[in-house]
């Protein structure tokens, strides 16, 4: 049965629709831990680039399993759902909310552009009512905007707005730091954020160069990390939904690597202040923690400014930059 899954998926990841490397290892990861799918959903929340992509396998994937009643119990899904709604239901509901953030986030839509439901649900092949539940979201994320008359558009964003989200990830992140270091972090997490540490010194002086992905993969492993140290879920639960706006996130700006000067040099310096916040924490020095944790934050906001006023150009190539109103 799993060598059929296994071909199945492997001619669906090299289909026309979801195509490259990194879903097809998604899939096969999926056939030996099928409770992925979710996390999946999970991860593309926080990555429009990939996001539309990974959640057409993730939910292909718990259809298959449906299908051949092999499903395993899952872990309740970071979307709510009503309860009445299927599996169908909620793989068409993913999909909708993955993708229309991906295209929002994208650029796709300008600013203040008005959106159509049925262009829209045809773009993503879905239908109406679960597109107006992603719509429902992206409102309360502040992605979309109201229209009195009915309807939503895409919302506009001001470089005041950007540094705004990035100053209050600072403080909430910088929070978090400061209560992990008062309140004393479990030396098992503390050594696993040292060992997520270690990996990304690895990636930075890999043998053939920058090891790019790896740096980004444990770079938001240890901002996670750092969001569960002080056992506070309204903490994490804040420190989530201000990743979710545009640009605020720790990652928002790693996929302009090349264009950013000295960006080797920006990922180092990152790092060594990733050690002096976790050494704060260790040694429960409160707060040298949090301040450190929102110099740490600001520098998303430098390559912000080297974007929009240095290479306003390039703004197509960060998720998100697209909906900064120019000045």
């Amino acid at each position: 049965m799993f060598v059929a899954l296994s071909a199945t998926l492997h001619m669906v990841c090299t289909g026309k629709t979801i195509t490259g490397f990194l879903p097809l290892r998604l899939a096969n990861l999926f056939l030996l831990h099928p409770i992925h799918s979710h996390n999946c959903i999970h991860y593309a929340l926080r990555n429009p680039r990939s996001g539309i992509y990974l959640a057409r396998i993730a939910c292909f994937i718990k259809e298959l399993y449906t299908q051949l009643n092999c499903l395993v119990s899952l872990p309740e899904p970071a979307i709510q759902l009503e309860p009445h709604l299927s599996v169908r239901s909620v793989s068409q509901l993913d999909r909708a909310l993955l993708g229309l953030r991906s295209l929002v986030m994208s650029g796709v839509f300008s600013g203040g552009q008005r959106l159509s439901e049925v262009s829209v649900a045809t773009k993503l092949g879905t239908s109406r009512t679960p597109l107006r539940q992603a719509m429902d979201r992206l409102v309360t994320e502040g992605l979309l905007e109201r229209i009195e008359t009915g309807g939503c558009r895409v919302a506009t964003f001001t470089r005041e707005d950007i540094a705004d989200a990035i100053e209050v990830r600072g403080v909430i992140e910088g929070t978090a730091a400061r209560m992990a270091a008062e309140r004393g972090v479990d030396p098992n997490a503390l050594q696993t954020a040292n060992n997520v540490l270690d990996l990304i010194d690895a990636a930075i002086a890999h043998p053939d160069g920058l090891d790019f992905d790896g740096y980004v993969r444990h770079n938001a492993r240890f901002h996670q990390l750092l969001s569960q140290f002080p056992r506070s879920p309204i903490i994490r639960r804040e420190i989530e939904r201000i990743n979710l706006l545009p640009l605020a996130s720790p990652s928002s700006f790693l996929s302009d690597q090349a264009v950013i000067p000295d960006f080797q040099e920006s990922l180092r310096y990152a790092q060594r202040q990733h050690r002096a916040i976790l050494e704060a924490i260790t040694n429960r020095e409160g707060a040298r923690a949090e301040a450190l944790a929102r110099e740490h934050a600001r520098l998303a906001l430098i390559n912000f400014n080297f974007l929009t006023d240095v290479q306003p150009t390039l703004s197509k190539n960060v998720p998100g930059l697209a909906l900064v109103a120019s000045t």
